[in-house]
This record gives structure tokens, C-alpha cells and sequence, in this order.
């Protein structure tokens, strides 16, 4: 079995380091839209190219509160180019 060399391993590494988490948010808001009750966005880099995005959104309930409950509406899984554009996952 081929094993990569240590120089490859680190320009890939290189290569998806310079992606913003913020420009792949964006990309992912563009496609998607922005859904009702919307609060934020977070969204890491898991490994190489793939990136794990939550979308926050404020609990509609019925109870009045002063504290705003939030969950996750969508969690996405996604492969991205070197540029941040979204290739897999939605």
C-alpha cells in the first residue's frame, strides 16, 4: 500500500487552511436561503476538505420566556474546493 509522502500531506493541509469558515457559511447561506427564526451560524474544518456547518435557529414556544431557546434546524456535511465553494453535501 502507497503511503503519502510527508511533503504532500502537508500541502493539502496547507491548501485547506487558508479556507475561511465565514466563506463557506456564506456560500452555504447563498444556496440554501436563510430559514424562519434564524439566530447563527457556526462551522468548523473536520478534516482535509470537509467541513461540518450547524445552523441556529430560536425555539418557537408558547410559553413566554426570558430566555430565547435555541436548537439546531440543519447540520450539514461538506466536501468544499480550495476557493470555499460547496461541491457535496446539500
Amino acid at each position: 500500500m502507497a503511503v503519502a509522502s510527508p511533503e504532500k500531506k502537508e500541502k493539502k493541509a496547507e491548501a485547506v487552511s487558508n479556507i475561511s469558515p465565514d466563506v463557506v457559511m456564506r456560500n452555504l447561506h447563498n444556496t440554501i436561503g436563510v430559514p424562519e427564526n434564524y439566530s447563527h451560524t457556526r462551522g468548523f474544518n473536520v478534516y482535509d476538505n470537509r467541513w461540518r456547518i450547524n445552523v441556529y435557529c430560536f425555539a418557537n414556544t408558547d410559553i413566554p420566556s426570558l430566555i430565547k431557546r435555541l436548537f439546531i434546524k440543519k447540520s450539514f456535511f461538506l466536501t468544499v474546493d480550495k476557493d470555499g465553494n460547496i461541491l457535496t453535501g446539500i
